[in-house]
């Protein structure tokens, strides 16, 4: 089983500002047997202050996995996802890192959509649409590096080595207004679901935002 035996603890850096998931997270890793240092971070700032091993964390571990919220308070309608990396040149190591932030953020965006799915499911009784819907979505949360930006970026010497933290961004109220406008341009999408609940709320969600927008 995971870091049994004579394999070390994971140590795992948990983004989390709810303490009652902090302890589902930690009762999820005790049933599965994971031999784990459990670290948590309540934003992403404190996150990078970890990763960075600074202030209160001067002591912290590097951590082989990161855990992020996907619904974390630190701006609204963003979801974020870090990563770190090791390489001999500054180049290398920051590619590295945001290719694990990328792959991170992947995770993140299809747990959501297959969220959502399952949500549509309850409300529409149409195989063909689900599956249009599903389509649809993915077509629009498909991560691209047009689709995230870099929020933050630091290089630091770690054993005559370089190591980069990247933390991404990505717009998730940007891509449901490009899903909205999708799911209006396809007749019968729309038709099959104009009257649940999902789309209401994703109307409200988008409306909401091109209010602040215009702020």
């Amino acid at each position: 089983m995971i870091g049994e035996g004579n394999c070390r603890p994971i140590e795992i850096l948990l983004v989390e500002d709810s303490p009652g998931d902090v302890r589902l997270t930690q009762e999820a890793l005790k049933e599965a047997k994971v031999r784990n240092n459990l670290s948590v971070a309540r934003d992403g700032e404190e996150a990078l202050a970890v990763l960075r091993q600074q202030g209160p964390h001067a002591g912290a571990a590097r951590p082989d996995l990161i855990l992020l919220d996907l619904n974390l308070p630190q701006k609204d309608g963003f979801v974020y996802a870090a990563g770190t990396e090791r390489g001999d040149e500054i180049q290398n190591a920051v590619d590295e890192a945001r290719l694990i932030a990328v792959g991170v953020l992947g995770q993140q965006l299809e747990t959501e959509m297959n969220g959502v799915v399952a949500r549509a499911q309850e409300e529409i009784n149409d195989k063909g649409a689900i599956d249009n819907f599903k389509n649809t979505q993915e077509s629009i949360y498909s991560v691209n590096v047009s689709d995230y930006k870099i929020a933050k970026q630091e290089i630091v010497n770690d054993k005559k080595l370089y190591r980069a933290y990247v933390l991404i961004e990505y717009d998730m109220n940007a891509a449901q207004q490009k899903l909205l406008s999708k799911i209006k341009a396809d007749q019968v999408l729309y038709e099959a679901m104009r009257a649940t609940e999902l789309f209401d709320e994703m109307e409200k969600k988008v409306e909401a935002y091109r209010k602040r927008n215009k702020s």
